[in-house]
């Protein structure tokens, strides 16, 4: 009968010394990569001795994930099997858990960027930097984000940089104006941020102001044209018809009298 224990054939002083490190759950690739360091160091190579190492190293709730493979092992590739799979399991079922602990963080009172790093300890490397972004981004002030939105080409930390900039420029719950370049360049690190924070500011305002010049302009000329029609309506004389008597060029067809000569239609 073989003996499926690792350390059986194991010298003394490998009995004695070979552990395999605490399960790493959140991390199941980076785990098997300090295991092998663990065999490579021991000189582990056969593969029942691996794949059994790791099966007696698994918590039941670990185990439960590759239960299939536990029970009925391949005949050979025992281990690369038992890695693979658990790899894979664990790595999804960690990245939706993450997704939903991570759609409940909040900025509060942190910079931007340390809001950053906060999420990315949580996510680790389960979450690809896109999503991240976009959580990240969509907790930020909506002036923040206004402007974030037209500098989408950058790296997610230069990204981030600039939002802090953006953060210690506009006071706290203050209205969205724009802040002078001097001010900025106190918490810019370089001229060049300073001008690109500046520019996109007064690009936002000149857009806000043009809108409401094109309102009032609007405003102002539907006023005149209304003036002006008004005032031709008051002011516009009758022209009389000298073939129509006095009451019929003063009332037209609402005329109760006549005088002769008079030649308005009698049928209006």
């Amino acid at each position: 009968m073989q003996d499926n224990n690792p350390t059986a054939n194991a010298t003394p002083a490998e009995r004695v010394t070979f552990r395999l490190p605490p399960f790493w759950p959140e991390q199941p690739a980076a785990w098997f990569a300090q295991v092998e360091g663990q065999f490579n160091l021991y000189g582990i190579t056969d593969d029942e001795k691996k794949y059994y190492s790791v099966v007696s190293n698994l918590d039941t709730r670990y185990e439960s994930e590759v239960v299939d493979i536990i029970i009925s092992p391949p005949n050979t590739q025992k281990y690369e099997k038992l890695k693979r799979e658990l790899v894979d399991r664990l790595s999804t079922s960690q990245e939706e858990k993450t997704k939903q602990l991570l759609e409940f963080e909040e900025l509060g009172d942190r910079k931007p960027s340390q809001f950053l790093r906060h999420l990315r300890g949580l996510a680790g490397n389960t979450v690809p930097d896109e999503l991240l972004r976009t959580i990240w981004s969509g907790r930020l002030p909506p002036y923040a984000q206004a402007i974030l939105a037209t500098v989408k080409a950058q790296p997610l930390d230069d990204a981030a940089k600039l939002a802090d900039q953006i953060s210690d420029t506009w006071p706290q719950n203050s209205t969205f104006t724009t802040p002078s370049c001097s001010t900025v360049s106190k918490k810019a690190e370089t001229t060049s941020e300073c001008f690109e924070v500046s520019a996109i500011m007064n690009q936002l305002d000149a857009i806000a102001k043009r809108l409401e010049n094109l309102e009032e302009n609007r405003s102002r000329s539907r006023s005149q044209t209304r003036y002006r029609r008004n005032s031709r309506s008051r002011s516009a004389p009758r022209e009389n018809n000298p073939k129509y008597c006095y009451y019929h060029n003063r009332f037209a067809e609402k005329a109760r009298k006549c005088t002769n000569p008079c030649e308005y239609p009698k049928n209006q």
